[in-house]
This record gives structure tokens, sequence and C-alpha cells, in this order.
């Protein structure tokens, strides 16, 4: 979860919000806190010094164990990185022991029926092991082996996540690739622990991050985050995607929140209850909790007058319809509760409370102002990770790509990766045709479109850092001209997002000296030497094309091909 800024939230902050889960399980299984009273529940009593940090999420068992994870490396001297389980009384469990733990935050938990646990957070390595923002421990703490996410989110944090009945996972965050994929915000992963590529969901805008996600009995999902549009189509905060990723229209949110949502928690009923920092849904005020209907509607039965008065940050539904949250808050509706409360389903914190006037309905957010690739002209592009610059037609000095915010980056546009990776969403065909991510990571290239007239638009990814053995003129202008230093090696990493239009033909071409390689949904790099080029498959299928015998092959993932100059 983050601010608007993305930046994470205080770990004080975090600590409330996961208390949340103590209020909604009463005094049989609580946290700290008894539901009925709000004191603490003296049975659950953590021994000696207890967690050394910040706990961010909670998964209660079916058998009351907790598990927990945060920021913590230890408890009461006992070394637990950032994952562990605690019995019912507080003490920590001893058969549940995770090895070396995660080397970074943990963000979300979610239980398997098998009693695995899923973490997700900003981590790189879990136990020893790759495993970027996603890992799944067994029921006694050891890694999963055959949930081998890799290289995952590329470090990129992971916020959400929810664990699906196929055995894969719904993962939600701040992500732009995963396993080296372009995918945004939100991701399907498989039972072993790679990316579905079958699923086409994704987000964008200005802050295309996903804070929670929860799934409807017909395999639906709802997201919500900060993000403005789900794949091209508006969508304030909130959208739902069916079972194979395309947005339901079904489920129209108008102008949507004005703010992050930051918790989600889905009733019985097909009714979502939403908290975050918003202060308005599609005009009607609603100060950071709302509930929607199944359609994406208001619920105007569940009316919480002026609402509270920080962020809503975690969320929990009771067997009895209570609502009990958690988050920055003082207040509810000019009641004093810090940091948790429970609502009933009428949203209304105590019958006795004295009726709160109505707030005056805020205004409608404004549309985004995201810029939109145009079909031969640009494409947008977004600084991922790391320092990205840009040397635009007919200038000589390249500038930094501001990281997060979405650019204009037009058609000739020379772009240095070599100390981060950068996101471009091309336009295939025609001006409301599809779109697609492209990921593109250490080295320098031009950008180039071909438009092809009733086939998708060709996107060249052209190496153009200057080689030191023999460059042509127009290479060693090109050199002069952008201030890149010649190497004698040259090479780009380029992952193509898969989208619900399916394609014969690919729309994404890397090209160097003597290969080029075309691809529609794929991750591939393209090497220079100054004795050969070079076509490595990581994963899917590229159409390699020898530009010195002219003939055209197919390369399959872990396969590489090689053209030496004659």
């Amino acid at each position: 979860m983050t601010h608007p800024a993305g930046q994470p939230k205080q770990r004080t902050r975090r600590a409330a919000a996961a208390a949340v889960a103590a209020v909604a399980l009463g005094t049989g299984a609580g946290i700290a806190l008894a539901a009925s009273a709000g004191t603490r529940d003296g049975g659950f009593a953590p021994v000696g010094s207890g967690l050394n940090g910040a706990v961010n999420a909670i998964a209660i068992q079916p058998d009351g164990r907790i598990v927990v994870g945060g920021a913590f490396t230890a408890y009461d001297g006992t070394g637990r990185s950032r994952i562990a389980r605690l019995t019912t009384t507080g003490a920590l469990d001893s058969s549940f022991d995770p090895g070396s733990g995660l080397d970074g935050p943990v963000e979300g938990v979610a239980l398997r029926t098998s009693g695995d646990v899923l973490v997700a957070g900003g981590f790189s390595k879990a136990d020893g092991q790759n495993r970027g923002g996603l890992a799944e421990f067994g029921p006694t703490g050891s890694l999963d082996a055959g949930f081998d996410t890799g290289t995952g989110t590329g470090g990129a944090a992971a916020r959400a996540v929810l664990a699906l009945p196929s055995g894969g996972a719904m993962l939600g965050g701040a992500f732009a690739t995963y396993g080296g994929i372009g995918q945004t915000g939100i991701a399907e992963v498989r039972a072993d622990g790679t990316l579905e590529t079958g699923w086409f969901g994704y987000v964008d805008g200005p802050s295309p991050v996903v804070n929670a996600v929860v799934r409807r009995s017909d395999g639906a999902v709802i997201a919500g985050g900060a993000f403005t549009l789900a794949q091209t189509t508006a969508r304030g905060r909130i959208a739902l995607f069916d079972a194979s990723g395309a947005v339901d229209a079904s489920f129209a949110p108008g102008a949507g929140f004005d703010g992050t949502v930051e918790a989600l928690a889905l009733q019985g009923d097909g009714k979502v209850v939403v908290g975050g920092q918003f202060t308005s849904y599609d005009g009607t005020s609603r100060p950071r909790i709302a509930r929607l209907n199944a359609d994406g509607s208001l619920d105007t039965a569940f009316a919480p007058g002026a609402g509270f008065d920080g962020t809503v940050e975690a969320l929990a539904l009771q067997g009895d319809g209570a609502i009990t949250a958690g988050g920055s808050f003082s207040a509810f509706a000019g009641a004093a509760t810090p940091f948790v409360t429970r609502l009933l389903g009428s949203a209304t914190a105590d019958p006795a409370a004295p009726a709160q006037p109505a707030a005056t309905p805020a205004a409608p957010p404004a549309a985004s102002t995201a810029p939109q690739p145009v079909i031969g002209r640009d494409g947008v592009a977004r600084a991922v990770r790391g320092s990205v610059t840009v040397r635009l037609p007919g200038t000589d000095e390249f500038v930094s790509l501001e990281r997060g915010v979405p650019q204009e980056l037009p058609v000739g546009s020379q772009v240095d990766t070599r100390g981060g990776v950068v996101s471009i969403r091309i336009r295939e065909g025609g001006t409301a045709g599809p779109t697609r991510n492209v990921v593109v990571s250490r080295g320098v290239f031009t950008f180039q479109q071909n438009v092809r007239k009733g086939r998708p638009t060709l996107t060249d990814i052209r190496l153009s850092q200057p080689l030191a053995c023999g460059a042509s003129r127009q290479e060693a202008a090109t050199g002069r001209r952008a201030r890149v230093t010649r190497t004698r090696s040259r090479t780009v990493r380029v992952s193509v997002a898969k989208t619900k239009q399916r394609r014969k033909r690919g729309v994404v071409r890397t090209r160097s000296r003597y290969i080029t390689g075309t691809a529609r949904g794929t991750s591939w790099s393209a090497s220079d030497t100054c004795r050969y080029s070079r076509v490595k498959v990581f994963r899917g299928v590229v159409g390699v094309r020898n530009l010195v015998t002219r003939r055209t092959v197919t390369v399959r993932a872990k396969r590489t091909y090689v053209v030496r100059k004659r």
C-alpha cells in the first residue's frame, strides 16, 4: 500500500492497520484486543521482547495460529526474518521455521487450504533463493521449491497477494514486469511461480499501482489502488477484471474514487467494502470508506456520514455483518476511535452515537491526463527502475526520465537504459487500437515504428550504441551527437506483454547488425559484438531473421541464435 507519491507508509501506521485482525476475531484468537470491549486480551501475551519490528500483514489459520509478516528480524532473540508464526497465546511457534526468511519487508500474507503460506513484499530472496516479491512456504516453514518465482517483480514491491484455487496466486503491487515480462500493477501467477501469460489484465495511469485484490466466486478479480486506467479503460482506482483479465464493463464505477484505494473486503452478497485515502466516489461524499454494489454503483444504504478523519488501511468482515477497519485515523463520524474501530453493516459506529450532518458531495475527480500512445507518432515511456535517459529527435543531449511519470516518447528517440529499466506503452493499430507494454533494459536503443496498412504496427528497438570496431559513418555521427561512448559489445533485453488480441505476426522487433528478432508476447535479448550478433530467448517464441543469409528461423525459450559476419 502506498501514498499517492508511491512512498511506503510509516511503520506505526502499518502496525495499527494490522491490529484490525484482532478486533475481527474476538477474544478467542485476538492478536492484542478483545472485540467486545476494545481492551487487551490478557490470554494473548508475547514472550519476552516479542517481535522487534513492525507487523504489516496477518493471516489466521483455522486452528487459531497466527502468521505474521512485516519488517521484523527476530522474536525475543530468535531469528525470524520478516515472516513468523505465533501460537494462539502469542508465543513463537517453533514448528514453523522459514530459515533465513526474506531479505526485505513483507506487505501481504495469504493462506492456502493446504496450510502453505504465500507472502508478498519488497524482497528479492527467500531463504537464500531468488524470489522476487512473491514466495511460498510450506506448513513447517520450508520454502516451496516448486513455486519458483525467480526474479518475479524485478525488485519492485508487491503490495497484495491472493491464493487461487488453481494453486497459483493473484499479485498486486508497484511492479512493471514479472519474470522479465511486461506486466503492470497486477499479475496472475501459475502454480509453478511463473507468469500466467494467458491472463491479460494490467493497470495504467500516472501511478499504476494495485494495493488490494479480492476474488469473486466466478473467478473475476476486483483490484483497488492508485491507477486511473484498467488496460485502456478509464477506471478511478477500482476495476473488475474477468477470469481472462479483460476489463468487465458490467462493473461500472463511473468517475470512481478521488484518492488511493488501500483495502478491499468482499461480502457474501457480492458487495465490496472499500477503504483508503479518498473522500468521494463518483462525485458522492464517502470519506475514506464506502460500499459498492456488485455492479460498481454506490451502495447508498451504507452511509458513513463524516466518515474517517484519516486513511483506512485494512478491512475485515465478521460473521454478523460488522466491518472492522484499521488505519491512521483518530475518529469516525466525529467520535474518537483511534487506529481501529468496528462498524455495523449500516455504517454506524455506535447506535447511541449522535447523528452526523451529511457532508457536501465532492466534485467528481478530473479525468486522467496521462498521455496516450499515437500510432506511428509516439509511445508513452515510464522509467520503472534506476536511471533512464532519453535524447529526443532533433536534440543533442540526453535528459532523465522522471521515475514513474509517463512521458511521450516520439518515434526516433534514443533511449539509454544501461542504468535502469523503461516501460513503453505502444499502440498496434488505429486511433483506438489495442496497446501493449514493452519493457527494455541493459542498453542504448532507438525507438522506431513502421506503420503497416491492414496489419499491426511494427515497433523497432534498434541497438544504437556505437561499436568501437569500424562503425559506419552514420553510427559514428550518432555517437558523437548523442554523446554515447563506443563499446566492444552492446545489448538490450526486451519483454513484450501479451494481450487479449491474438496476432499471427509479431508486433515488436529488435534490430542488431546481422539479426532481427520479432515477437508479440515474450522475453528475449539482442546483442552485438564486432564479430557477431546474437538473440537469446528467455520465454516464448521469437522469429529471427538472419540478415546475412536472408533466412528466417524460429527460436524458442532457452535457445540462442548467433549470426557471424562473413
